[in-house]
Order: structure tokens, then sequence, then C-alpha cells
């Protein structure tokens, strides 16, 4: 396995397109020759930048510098090289970029993340009900809401419904709370699972940014019968955060050839017979999952 060079403030980058260099439905479908032409596009990049990945006729770093340009690109309307993005911002820009490149198999792998979900909105006061239908591509957990140290028991009994309050109804004209029942209609092919990292603190007018460090406790199968009738999922890829939570590095652990490597940047190591997920409970920060069939 190959690392990526860090030119700067990339690491974030680097661990998510080593993330989607190990999904294998992205390997099968940017490895097509036709991207290659599309120069300075994400599919473009992605497509080189794997075939580099791919070459196991060296073991050096690869340059990941064009699939960055190219992703910056299109999360900023004014280019900004040489800026630490968040890894989560990263892996949604490829989504939106592969979605809008005007490519159906593109499109394709865009929706391979996809949550599909229902949301029911009822006035507590004349129980006028209203649905929407709504997307997702990851299911945030808060290790900052309740105590939570197991991922599998948190899914367990995981549920987006809630109450608003101070709402107002524009069919009986009152002020009224609001019951927001949602269901998971579709669940995807690839789950990503994101642990919320960074919290803030208001005290004295004065805010506070700071990263939690809560033990979060998963394993190689997560079980999510409790959103939808038979979804499993198998542990493929992880993004780890360590350090401060403005700046701080990224890095991931991902499963190659049955085998589960460490990837920082241009540094690569098998984490050998003794690695339990356990041991990086306090800096996963986006988990991957791919769904097993039934």
């Amino acid at each position: 396995m190959r690392g990526l060079v860090n030119n700067g403030l990339v690491c974030a980058t680097n661990s998510v397109l080593q993330c989607l260099y190990a999904t294998q439905e992205y390997r099968d479908t940017l490895s097509h020759e036709k991207y290659n032409t599309n120069n300075g596009t994400v599919p473009g990049e992605l497509h080189r930048l794997f075939r580099a990945l791919a070459n196991q006729t060296s073991d050096s770093a690869c340059d990941s510098m064009p699939c960055v340009i190219a992703l910056v690109t299109c999360m900023y309307a004014t280019p900004q090289v040489g800026v630490m993005d968040d890894a989560d911002t990263v892996f949604k820009c490829s989504l939106v970029a592969l979605a809008d490149a005007g490519d159906p198999a593109c499109k394709e792998l865009s929706e391979l993340w996809m949550i599909k979900k229902k949301e029911k909105f009822t006035c507590s006061q004349c129980k006028t009900e209203r649905v929407m239908n709504t997307v997702a591509s990851d299911i945030t957990v808060n290790p900052t809401q309740e105590p939570l140290t197991c991922l599998q028991e948190y899914m367990n009994t995981y549920s987006e419904s809630y109450t608003v309050t101070d709402c107002y109804c524009n069919v009986c004209k009152r002020d009224t709370e609001l019951s927001v029942v949602t269901t998971f209609v579709e669940l995807p092919r690839l789950l990503c699972v994101k642990i919320a990292r960074v919290r803030t603190s208001t005290r004295d007018k004065s805010v506070t940014v700071y990263r939690n460090t809560a033990n979060v406790r998963f394993a190689a199968r997560l079980c999510c019968n409790n959103l939808l009738a038979n979804a499993q999922y198998e542990l493929y890829a992880v993004v780890l955060h360590t350090g401060d939570p403005v700046t701080g590095h990224y890095s991931a652990i991902v499963k190659s050839d049955q085998t589960w490597m460490y990837v920082s940047d241009s540094f690569v190591r098998p984490m050998g017979m003794h690695f339990s997920f356990d041991k990086i409970g306090t800096t996963a920060y986006m988990v991957l999952y791919r769904r097993t069939p039934q």
C-alpha cells in the first residue's frame, strides 16, 4: 500500500482519499479510461490518483495535490490551498462533486452513501400533519448528549425523532409544539457514522472550542436493524483525528487485502496481529461500513 505526500495542511484530504481508494466500488468505476481526459475535475483526478496508488512497481508516496486542488475548487468560490479542511467537509464535497460531474456512473457513486428518511411534523394543538422526504450522507452520533461508550448500543436505541418548542402553526393560528417523527426509508450500501468530536463551551461571554475525547468502542460489525430490517454492516475504514480541534492531524485505518493498514500521509504500516479497535476509540472520527449481503 502506498502513502500520499502532504504538501502542507492536506492530511484531512489525504485520509479521505485513502478511504475512498479502499472503497471497491470507487476503484471499479473510476478505473475506466474515459476519466483519464477529465483534467482538473474530481473524477479525472481520482482516476489518476487511484491508478498511481495501484502501481505496485513503486512503494514511494503518491502526489495527491492535483486531487486536493480539484476538491478545493469545488469547496470554495475562491480556491484556497494551504488551509486546513475538516475531513467531513472533504468527504461531503467529494460526493457533491461526483453527483454534479454529469456522469451517471459518478452520480451512482455519490448515492452509495445516501440515507433516505421521511419526517412527519405534527402540531400538538390541531394535530395537523406534514410529511417531508429528506436525505443524508451520514449518521452523526454525539458523545456529549449522553454517555456514549459503545457504538452498537447507541445504534440499538438511535432515533432522530424530537420535539420543537416555540413554533407557530399556520393552520390553527396558535403557538404550539411540533413533534417530529423520523422514519428511515432506505439505508445505503456504504454507511458513514460520524462521531462529533468538537465541542464548544460558552462562559463569561467567551466561546471555547475543545476536542471531545470520549472513548467510543466499536467493532468490525454493526447492526442497524433498529433503523431498518436486515441492515448489517462490516467495517472497512476509519478516519482518525488527534490534537487540537481546529488543526490537529488526520490519519486513517483502512482494510487492504484483508489486512488493516495505518496510513498517515506518506507513512504506511500494517496494524499487526494484535490490533484492537479499542485502541482508537478516543480518536475515531468517521467510521465507514459496507452493507453485508443478506
